[in-house]
């Protein structure tokens, strides 16, 4: 499950860089950076015993939430809800007009 979550986080913030920078290949535009920052955000949550004691944990995992809401909405507006440039829809049913 975490290698799963650490694929994801990885690919999303990396993104970030990506898309601002407009370029790739640097270190700041890599996957594996962004796994060790958030590995080693969460390395202080392996060692506790108590289940309050990951009252942190939760906080962050709400202000993520809310921090990706943010940006979703933000790209939708920026970007427009139809990104799609075509006039009509008819290149995509080709096969089944055709019959």
């Amino acid at each position: 499950m975490m290698i799963i979550y650490f694929i994801i986080i990885g690919d999303i913030l990396c993104s970030f860089p990506r898309e601002f920078l407009k370029e790739s290949g640097t270190l700041i535009t890599t996957r594996p950076l962004y796994v060790c920052i958030v590995g080693a955000l969460l390395s202080p949550f392996i060692f506790k015993k108590q289940i309050h004691e990951l009252k942190g944990a939760s906080i962050l995992l709400f202000v993520a939430i809310f921090m990706f809401i943010i940006v979703f909405t933000f790209q939708l507006i920026s970007a427009g809800a139809d990104q799609n440039g075509d006039e009509d829809f008819s290149e995509y049913y080709k096969f089944t007009l055709n019959r």
